[in-house]
Parts: structure tokens; C-alpha cells; sequence
């Protein structure tokens, strides 16, 4: 997370690998990325029969977008609007291919950058509405993800300690340690459950989630009730939705965590991963032992992993060269979703699932809301 948004400076661009190029047969369309003066550029041309250039665009990028563990791609400034840049590199694949959105046609160096996902994939982003993708002049106040994504906005701290304000009053720095399930698991529902609309409540905006408030009083999570008939394993990004579907989070009545297996302080590394999460697993089943045969847990890599078997990998809808964990904790492959999956809705809202709804609220969202989602 501390390195979800970097700006581009030459020590950044020694570590890319360029220069690369990809052409796209089904947009006609090739694409370069390379280097120049210690600057970062990517282009997108089109070629005649004869080879010559029908046109060329080139814009120089100025940040790069991710920490790298599943890719990285750009993002362009012109005047006060950001971009998406057309190509990406795919760590799994290791190799630059067209970013997400650009597979499906030729967006040029147009696919601008809403708040509702930029506010996931930085620190402190500065937005002038929702989805033009205009941001203030210095659009970033704090580029990489931080401590008050979590913890909440520390300048409202120091002010309220510096009037002389005791620890029982005024704002004070959030442990999410020290809040109720829900409210723990919506700070990570913030950024790790898209569902199918994110949508500001009336008078709203991303930039107000604060830590220790439901995320649905700001946010409306929302997704298209699922249907028996659909095979699909799941969305883009809807870690809590599947967790929330696990036997291990109903059997725990929803006191399950996103923190009782994840530190977010601490990011294993991939060979560790899985004596980490064996351990997290052993902290409740301890006493019972795997039924699995001894020769199929040997066949996962590595040997004996849990997370192998039950929270297997799948790909990512939209997204090349990528997959995310499945947290639905699988008893076995294939399983189906459990039944309360398919009773969501309400009788006042039949076609829409709201994720996030805060706990012990009854009422439907705001139709604005409703209508926007």
C-alpha cells in the first residue's frame, strides 16, 4: 500500500523495463513505451499498407500506478485532467500489454481517471467531482496510500490535542483494533469490495470516508443479486463479499476479520505466504485435523498449503495476466455459493444487493442513490 502510487523520477524509470512495444491486431493499433532524459513516455501510432504513419501520439507519464505485485501502468496529466496511459506491465507475465479498458477499443490516451478509483489506489487524492477525471492542480496531497487511510485524518488529531482537548474528547487517531467487527472490516471494504457500483451518498464523496464511521453512510457498495445459473467465480475486486459467504465468517457470526488473517502492516513475501496463513488457519482449527489425503496436500506448492487448497487463485474479470486469492475459504474445489447467497435483496429492492449495509439499518438508500447505482 505504501507504494500504490509513485511518481515518475529517473531512479524510478531505471527500474522498468524498457524500452517494449505491442501491437494490437485487433485495433490496429501499436503502442511503445520508453525512456528519454530520464522521463517516462508512452506512445500509440497507427502504420499505413506501406508502413508510413498514419499518426502518432505521444504523452509523457508521471506516475505509476501500482506496487508492482501484480503489475504496474501510468498515469498522464494534461492540464488538470488525468489519464490512464494504454500499456501496463503484468508482473505474472512479465511483459507490457495494454492497461485494463484499453483491450476492448482505442481510448487514446483518453480513459480518464474517476474518484472512486483513484481514492482506492492513493493517499490523499484531490478530485473536483466524481467521474470527469479534473483534479485539483496539485492533484495529489499524499500520493501513496498512508497511515489516515486507516487510522483517519491526523491534522484533525493534532488540532484537537493542541486545543488542550483530553484523550476522551475531540478527534482522535482511530486503532482499528479497538472497533466492532463491522466497523473494522468496512475500513478495508473501502478499497477491497467494488461490487458492481460504488456510489456516494447525497452530499458525499469518496474523499469523505473516515475510519471508525459505517462506510455506508458515505459509500453505497452495491452489486447485481447472483443467480444459481451464473458459474462466474466472482467480480473484479469483492474480497469481503466472499469472505462474508464463507462457513468461517457465518459460524463466527461475522465476527470474522480481514485483520484475524491479514496485518496490513506486514506484506509477506510469496515464499512465506504460506507457513503465515497455515499459522492464521491453525489458530482456529487447530484441533482438527486435515481430512485431505496425504498425497493430495503434498501436490500443493508448497507442500501442505492450506491457502492452496481452500482459497485457490482465479483470474480477474477485464484484467490480463492477473488473479486474485478467493476468500470465500473453499471446503473443496468447485463448491457452490451457500444458500444465503441467493437471499439478499429485499422486497423494496429486488434488483440490487446493497453490500455494505450498516449494521442494524433498515431503511433502503436514498433513491438518488439508488438511481446513480
Amino acid at each position: 500500500m505504501g507504494r500504490s502510487l509513485t511518481p515518475v523520477t529517473p531512479a524510478v524509470v531505471q527500474t522498468l523495463a524498457l524500452p517494449a512495444s505491442v501491437y494490437n491486431q485487433g485495433l490496429d493499433r501499436h503502442y511503445e513505451v520508453f525512456s528519454r532524459n530520464g522521463k517516462l513516455f508512452e506512445s500509440e501510432y497507427q502504420t499505413a499498407a506501406n508502413g508510413s504513419e498514419v499518426f502518432r501520439t505521444t504523452q509523457p507519464v508521471d506516475w505509476i500506478l501500482g506496487a508492482g505485485m501484480s503489475g504496474i501502468n501510468g498515469l498522464v496529466k494534461r492540464g488538470n485532467f488525468l489519464f490512464e496511459a494504454p500499456l501496463a506491465f503484468y508482473s505474472s507475465a512479465n511483459h507490457w500489454d495494454l492497461s485494463p479498458g484499453y483491450q476492448a477499443s482505442d481510448l487514446g490516451f483518453e480513459r480518464a481517471i474517476p474518484a472512486g478509483c483513484i481514492s482506492c489506489h492513493s493517499g490523499r487524492p484531490r478530485p473536483v467531482d466524481a467521474m470527469s477525471g479534473e483534479f485539483e492542480p496539485v492533484p495529489f496531497a499524499q500520493a501513496a496510500i498512508g497511515c489516515e487511510k486507516c487510522h483517519g485524518p491526523g491534522e484533525a488529531h493534532i488540532r484537537a490535542m493542541s486545543a488542550g482537548s483530553s484523550r476522551a474528547h475531540g478527534s482522535q487517531i482511530v486503532n482499528p483494533g479497538r472497533l466492532s467487527a463491522d466497523l473494522e472490516n468496512d475500513i478495508c471494504m473501502n478499497c477491497h469490495e467494488a461490487g458492481d457500483s460504488r456510489v456516494p451518498l447525497p452530499g458525499k464523496s469518496f474523499g469523505d470516508v473516515r475510519p471508525g464511521v459505517p462506510l455506508g453512510e458515505t459509500i453505497g457498495v452495491f452489486m447485481v443479486p447472483l443467480s444459481k445459473d451464473d458459474k462466474s467465480e466472482g467480480g473484479h475486486v469483492e474480497h469481503f463479499f466472499e469472505m462474508s459467504m464463507s462457513k468461517c465468517y457465518r459460524a463466527t457470526a461475522g465476527q470474522l476479520r480481514c485483520a484475524t488473517c491479514h496485518d496490513p502492516h506486514v506484506e509477506p513475501a510469496e515464499a512465506e505466504a504460506p507457513a503465515v496463513f497455515n499459522a492464521k488457519c491453525m489458530g482456529c482449527h487447530a484441533g482438527r485435523a486435515c481430512t485431505a489425503p496425504i498425497d493430495q496436500r503434498k501436490r500443493t506448492t508448497p507442500a501442505d498449503n492450506c491457502i492452496g487448497c481452500h482459497m485457490p487463485r482465479r483470474d480477474v474479470p477485464d484484467t490480463p495476466h492477473t488473479s486474485l486469492t478467493n476468500h470465500r475459504i473453499l471446503a473443496r474445489a468447485g463448491e457452490p455459493w451457500p444458500e444465503a447467497a441467493y437471499q439478499m435483496t429485499t422486497q423494496s429492492m429486488p434488483d440490487l444487493v446493497w453490500v455494505n449495509r450498516p449494521a442494524g439499518h433498515t431503511e433502503d438508500p436514498p433513491p438518488l442513490t439508488l438511481l446513480e447505482a
